[in-house]
């Protein structure tokens, strides 16, 4: 019994002895895998070993997916198989590697992945192209929508601008009719310089913005990447080749170069989030809130768009790069940050502009600090914001309601310290402040500069209005002023001409090209005019103070009628400007001939005060009959004002 027992375990050994091949990986005294098999190193790295132990003296290994031919190895002197693998050799790619026994049955497999060495700067100019994406993008869907509505961008502005619920609604639409918050901010501190809205609508038109610009960041949360090579190529097809379709498709092609922005920044983000330098930079961020804070913010505040640096958290948030925390402190600070262009831009506006930016940047910092404590602290209430790229957009939006709200509730307290802060001030004219937003919005630009050549006529009116004194009373202070008063109304033809010019290099369509031609011309004839006042009739007014020259009263009755009708001509075309009437832009171009006929009559009436001997006609018939022709050169040029204005109003 015994016997055979003891020959059936002796049996058992001998083939486990004999079959027993089997290769194991190599562990260390605590029973761990020391063999590098699933190692990941990149294609710099230095040869490594695959490590194993066999029963047989001898191994084969191949190697796929290349698969040559079975290589021989054999155990070292501490009987440890060693295949050595040089990630220089072989290309990124996920390996195997197949052990055979002696006999060339399979064993065990390896696995191993060489990945491509990161390259830093190749992720930066990635994520840079990214940026661009994205801003090209917002340019040509803010080009497109704001061509798509055309004058409506005015009519919104001017009739939802009289109450603060109307305000806020005005915001919302233009914002995302532009695609800026910060645009639209510096656009609104304009307006409050320029007196064209108060602080009430222009804080609900911020607090509306505000939503505005979150509902730009919800839409662009959607993921449907996978669509934007399709919107950029079918867009682009409308834009250029379908005249019709091409606002629609500048729109299209926009939404295409943002979704395909965020899907580049965040892919080009994926090759460093595993290495030591980006976790090292991650986790000193999250350790420095306030220093990710003003980092933020000043990234904000250099490429002038919230939503830009939304998108970019929305990339990092897809990827896992960044904790909700940092999300959080990130989305407050791009609140903030877009908020520094209109503020530095107030400063060339008056009290009221540099009052309201200031309130809108304090606000959005006093609620950037509350959402932080508030979020930070219990952000698991949040949760069901979710801390994807969509959960981001809806934290961007949480913090812009609040914001919004506070903004309602406290307006009537912002108002009221505002009023009390204001005092006269002279008009200032803003055309830096228009140049550097405004631009981007043609109607609304156009819109907005035809308010400023109103003030120049305005200007030029008041110039004519008092010549007539000069030349009645002699009063060479007066006459100074209007000499002076006229450099007013240069600097405004140089700096509205300039603007005009910039803006027509846009691409803009053949009505707002024919538009910006009106009013080139339109402001030209409104600098004659001060020109001839200042140049021409206080030279003449000089001339006849400096030669104790007097007018027979029949002459100065003469200059007076003249002077009368061109009254007339000019006070009805700058009224024209600003309520059109047909009828009444015909019975203007009409009196260009009825002052002619006049001007005849009152030339014959001084041939025969001179044919009569009339000693102050005789003495004063040179200078009498310019005043009279510098008056109808400024009806003349008052007529062909009404002449642009009707064009510009076809």
């Amino acid at each position: 019994m015994y016997k055979k027992l003891i020959l059936f375990l002796f049996a058992v050994l001998v083939t486990i002895s004999v079959f027993a091949h089997k290769c194991n990986y190599l562990k260390d005294p605590e029973n761990k895998d020391i063999s590098n098999n699933h190692i990941s190193v990149s294609d710099a790295s230095e040869p490594f070993d695959l490590k194993f132990t066999s029963y047989d003296s001898i191994s084969y290994y191949i190697i796929w997916p290349p698969g040559n031919d079975t290589i021989m190895i054999t155990a070292d002197s501490m009987e440890i198989f060693r295949i050595r693998i040089n990630p220089n050799d072989l290309k990124p790619a996920q390996y195997w590697v197949e052990v055979l026994s002696q006999n060339k049955e399979k064993d065990i497999n390896f696995s191993f992945e060489i990945k491509e060495r990161v390259q830093f700067y190749i992720v930066i100019l990635n994520v840079l192209l990214g940026l661009v994406f994205f801003m090209i993008g917002l340019r040509y869907t803010s080009k497109g929508l704001s061509h798509i509505s055309g004058h409506r961008l005015k009519e919104i502005l001017w009739n939802l601008s009289d109450s603060p619920a109307k305000g806020t609604l005005a915001g919302i639409i233009l914002t995302v009719m532009l695609q800026s918050s910060t645009v639209f901010s510096v656009m609104i501190t304009s307006f409050v310089s320029d007196q064209l809205i108060g602080i009430t609508g222009a804080m609900a038109m911020l607090a509306g913005s505000a939503i505005g610009t979150s509902i730009v960041v919800q839409i662009i949360a959607f993921d449907i990447s996978f669509f934007s090579l399709m919107m950029i190529i079918l867009g682009f097809v409308f834009y250029d080749k379908i005249r019709k379709m091409k606002n629609i498709g500048a729109v299209m092609m926009g939404f295409g170069l943002i979704f395909l922005a965020i899907k580049t920044m965040s892919t080009a983000i994926i090759p460093i989030q595993n290495t030591a330098v980006f976790e090292s930079i991650i986790l000193f961020l999250q350790t420095n809130p306030v220093l990710l804070f003003i980092l933020t913010a000043i990234f904000t505040f250099s490429v002038h768009s919230s939503a830009v640096t939304v998108a970019l958290v929305m990339g990092f948030a897809a990827t896992g790069q960044i904790p909700f925390t940092g999300a959080v402190i990130m989305i407050a600070a791009a609140n903030l940050g877009t908020t520094f262009t209109a503020t530095l831009a107030s400063m060339k506006g008056n009290r009221k502009a540099r009052y309201v930016a200031i309130v809108n940047a304090l606000m959005k910092l006093l609620i950037g600090a509350l959402f932080l404590v508030i979020v930070l602290n219990f952000g698991q209430a949040y949760s069901f914001l979710g801390t994807d790229a969509r959960g981001i957009a809806n934290m961007h939006l949480l913090f812009n309601i609040i914001f919004a709200i506070s903004i309602m509730m406290l307006i009537p307290l912002i108002n009221k310290i505002g009023e009390k802060m204001h005092k006269l001030e002279p008009y200032v004219l803003n055309t830096n402040m228009i140049n550097e937003s405004m631009s981007k919005t043609p109607t609304l630009a156009l819109g907005h500069i035809y308010n400023k050549i109103i003030k120049m006529a305005q200007l030029s009116y008041d110039l004519f209005d008092k010549s007539y004194t000069v030349l009645k009373t002699n009063d060479t202070v007066m006459l100074d002023d209007l000499i002076k008063s006229d450099d007013e109304i240069d600097r405004y033809e140089k700096e509205i001409t300039l603007f005009l010019v910039h803006l027509s290099e846009e691409e803009l369509s053949p009505d707002l090209t024919a538009k910006i031609k009106s009013f080139l011309f339109i402001v030209d004839e409104i600098e004659h005019i001060g020109d001839i006042v200042s140049k021409n009739l206080m030279v003449s007014a000089r001339k006849k103070i400096d030669n104790n020259y007097y007018f027979s009263e029949e002459g100065m009755q003469d200059i007076k009628l003249m002077y009368t009708e061109v009254k007339k001509t000019i006070s009805r075309t700058i009224g024209l400007m600003t309520l059109y009437d047909a009828d009444e832009a015909e019975h203007i171009l009409r009196r260009r001939k009825t002052v002619l006929n006049e001007l005849n009559n009152l030339h014959m009436r001084h041939l025969q005060r001179m044919t009569n001997a009339v000693k102050e006609s005789i003495e004063t018939s040179t200078l009498h009959l310019d005043i009279l022709n510098d008056y109808e050169r400024v009806n003349f040029h008052s007529y062909k004002m009404c002449y642009y204005i009707k064009e510009q109003q076809k």
